[in-house]
């Protein structure tokens, strides 16, 4: 008789298929081995952060890089996963202000050690603005986004703390193609600007992807402001607005045959 099989989310949120014989349970054995080796690699990494041994952190973010060939795995893996780490504990009140700020520091500094891997070369880069709109300071994790669209093959520029209507104003000049917003807390004043931005965005034809930490607590924000796509991590970032810039394609080449 053939394998049963069915189709499982991981503990990383992807889909793997699954067999119910043996190799099926090997599968599954291997997966919860790897997350089990990853939660372990953050919380050692958080750990160093907090007791200040940044030579120790920095030198695992680089030997998983190398292994991984990937800066966009380390930061997933690695850099998001302990900021949601101590994020989590600080909300349990098992960490203070001064722990979050001491992991970021630590974070930024292996970032800027991380070795470059030579990426797909396209003559002319996509162009992608990433932004917080003002009053938000936090803008780690969207440098983050910028150096692992960077490595994809992307033309980023990053904007901090913008004024909204300066977005609204410029989604038909700028010369992007995608733009992307990073947002931390929420409120209904940045609902409503958002929707105003993403609206001109839209109108200009050019897709809007949403990610940060409002839109992992309110999953139903995104489609409330109207973007495009909502991405939790570096990596589905990278992979969304890839699949945006293709449909945007598309729909460009659609409207010029419609012309002709």
């Amino acid at each position: 008789m053939g394998e049963k099989s069915t189709w499982i989310s991981t503990p990383e949120g992807e889909w793997a298929h699954k067999g119910t014989g043996v190799a099926g349970a090997r599968g599954d054995a291997s997966r919860r081995q790897r997350h089990s080796s990853r939660r372990r690699g953050v919380r050692k990494f958080v750990h160093a952060a907090l007791v200040g041994e940044q030579a120790d952190a920095t030198a695992a973010a680089v030997r998983m890089a190398i292994q991984a060939q990937s800066r966009a795995t380390v930061i997933t893996d690695l850099f998001e996963a302990a900021q949601r780490f101590i994020s989590e504990r600080w909300q349990l009140g098992e960490a203070t202000t001064d722990d979050e700020y001491r992991v970021s520091r630590t974070i930024a500094a292996a970032m800027s050690a991380l070795p470059r891997f030579e990426g797909p070369r396209v003559q002319r880069p996509s162009k992608a603005l990433l932004v917080t709109i003002a009053p938000e300071e936090h803008d780690l994790g969207l440098e983050l986004v910028a150096d692992a669209m960077q490595d994809d093959a992307w033309s980023v520029e990053l904007w901090r703390s913008v004024d909204p209507t300066d977005l609204t104003d410029g989604s038909w000049w700028l010369d992007f193609d995608l733009l992307g917003v990073s947002s931390t807390y929420r409120s209904d004043r940045l609902g409503t600007q958002l929707k105003a931005v993403v609206r001109s965005w839209k109108a200009a034809g050019k897709p809007v992807l949403v990610g940060g930490l409002s839109f992992r607590r309110f999953p139903t924000l995104a489609e409330e402001v109207g973007a495009d796509a909502i991405a939790p991590d570096a990596r589905s970032a990278v992979v969304m607005a890839g699949r945006l810039l293709h449909e945007r394609h598309r729909w460009s080449i659609h409207r010029s045959a419609k012309a002709i």
